[in-house]
């Protein structure tokens, strides 16, 4: 099954064309020239990775960013624009974005980036199936660590676990 990958552009002409070279790579492109589409494609159908326009009406990439990251943390964002900044290249990077590349970006470059983010999120993917089929509970305060847990995991984040001897913090 080729990997869907989502564009969300307010440019129906860049939408077109990396459509056009996606699928070419043997991808499965999927696009939006309306923001406010995207959760929903993402909630409706199995997506790998997005590719996004910052500047868009409705609402900005930097501020969908966020929304995307709520539903699904460990969905690789690749961030696009016309308008290249250090602001909004540190912002998209903090909330979350793999990485960051002008228009129109070089195609080689940015096929290398969605091949080894995809590589990656596979990965990341069997770790998270493994997680869920191995730890069963209700319990809202183990709930509520899982969460935490899910947040952390896709970062190289340090972690400090502490609790009582026996616990299994292990």
């Amino acid at each position: 099954m080729p990997n869907k990958i989502l564009i969300v552009d307010d440019e129906l002409e860049m939408c077109l064309s990396l459509s056009e070279i996606l699928a070419s790579e043997g991808y499965e492109p999927v696009y939006t020239t309306n923001p406010t589409d995207t959760i929903n494609l993402i909630k409706n159908n199995y997506i790998n990775l997005i590719i996004m326009d910052i500047k868009m009406p409705q609402i900005g990439g930097l501020d969908l960013l966020k929304l995307i990251k709520r539903e699904n943390l460990i969905l690789p964002v690749i961030m696009i624009t016309g308008y290249p900044s250090i602001d909004n290249a540190v912002k998209a990077m903090k909330y979350g974005a793999s990485n960051c590349f002008i228009k129109p970006p070089k195609i080689d470059e940015l096929l290398n980036e969605i091949k080894q983010l995809l590589k990656s999120h596979s990965t990341k993917k069997t770790i998270e199936t493994d997680f869920e089929n191995k730890i069963i509970t209700n319990n809202p305060e183990m709930l509520k660590i899982l969460k935490a847990i899910e947040k952390a995991a896709p970062t190289n984040a340090p972690v400090f676990i502490t609790g009582e001897s026996g616990t299994g913090k292990e």
